[in-house]
């Protein structure tokens, strides 16, 4: 792993910590599950930002940009599965959007 360390004087860097911990996206994924009875599987990974999405397909070259993780799952879906959107952070519990102060 490269190390791309910049160093910081110690009174920024928890500034620049909460920085990045306020402004970083969301990270998703798009699962489909066959209708068939196979096993569901991710058919893309999704970062959501304040102004719209980045999807990346796995198997599959596609690339979308996109204004919300709902319209990617809808393009990305077919009549012989259901598609799913699963937040990696997923807890159970409500997610500020990105951004959200």
């Amino acid at each position: 792993m490269i190390d791309l360390a910049v160093e910081t004087t110690p009174e920024f860097d928890p500034e620049l910590r909460d920085l990045v911990a306020d402004a970083a996206p969301r990270l998703f994924a798009v699962v489909r599950e066959p209708d068939n009875g196979e096993d569901a599987a991710i058919t893309a990974w999704g970062m959501a930002f304040t102004d719209g999405v980045e999807v990346i397909g796995v198997d599959n070259p596609v690339r979308l940009s996109m204004s919300t993780p709902e319209r990617a799952c809808d393009l990305l879906a077919d009549d012989d599965s259901t598609t799913w959107l699963i937040w990696s952070d997923d807890t159970g519990q409500p997610q500020p959007e990105p951004g959200a102060v």
